[in-house]
């Protein structure tokens, strides 16, 4: 039996590292042996029976072959599409595996009414990711469309700040790949790379600059520059972390 790994990023100038680095790090946690790769750099819009994925699934998957997905979005971009691959998956007996979800699924000696309830689970995921993505156009039309009225021009004023930056909520990736080592280039990568993101090598310098992050790891570094810098960034987890809390809790007081 084989286990695959299907890695997907909407357009040619994303990275793809960061769901290896994903995948590679649940197989390490699970002990999971060779896994063969399956890429492409093409957006979801695509049938997915047109895409490598399908290919994967109906083509070149045996029965007890494990498929590896960091998250559903990466297979599909609606319910519908996302039925269609797991009842393929269900019919193979495949297993799987969706790591940021923490699913795993596999039909094999499974019951009539296990199965019906995994594919209940996938429908509820599936169905989360369509209100996130009808939810953010919706928001994001009628906050245009008030401003609009209220004679302002939408969009942050030149020159301005929001008390919540863009970067804000993905700190933690931040933080990661700063500990890491990474380059500031190499995280505007990693960011790029979710799903319906984008963002400027600009963004990320301001944020950087809010935050009074003004170093990287550096090559080679010592241990203990290693350790001081590791011992730097956690403080500053913790930092943007209770502030971004004490920003939740203040509009939920309104």
């Amino acid at each position: 039996m084989s286990t695959y790994a299907y890695l997907r990023v909407s357009t040619a100038d994303q990275n793809i590292e960061t769901q290896r680095y994903a995948i590679l790090e649940y197989a390490n946690s699970k002990n999971i042996g060779h896994i063969d790769f399956v890429e492409e750099k093409i957006s979801s819009r695509v049938d997915w029976k047109k895409r490598a994925i399908g290919e994967l699934i109906i083509k070149n998957t045996n029965k007890g072959d494990t498929v590896l997905f960091t998250e559903a979005t990466r297979a599909a971009r609606s319910t519908l599409e996302l039925l269609e691959i797991m009842k393929v998956c269900s019919e193979k007996e495949l297993q799987i595996i969706i790591i940021k979800e923490n699913i795993n699924l596999n039909v094999a000696g499974k019951s009539e009414i296990e199965k019906v309830m995994m594919q209940n689970t996938i429908a509820m995921l599936g169905m989360a990711g369509d209100l996130t993505r009808a939810f953010t156009r919706q928001r994001t039309i009628e906050g245009i469309a008030r401003a609009k009225a209220q004679g302002r021009n939408p969009g942050r004023p030149k020159g301005g700040r929001n008390k919540r930056l863009k970067l804000d909520p993905h700190y933690k990736m931040i933080l990661r790949a700063l500990a890491a080592g990474q380059t500031r280039s190499a995280i505007l990568r990693l960011l790029n790379d979710q799903e319906d993101f984008q963002t400027h090598r600009n963004t990320l310098s301001d944020w950087l600059n809010h935050w009074k992050i003004k170093e990287t790891l550096g090559h080679n570094p010592t241990n203990e520059r290693r350790e001081k810098y590791r011992t730097f960034i956690n403080n500053k987890r913790r930092e943007i972390a209770a502030y971004l809390e004490e920003q939740e809790n203040a509009t939920n007081s309104k």
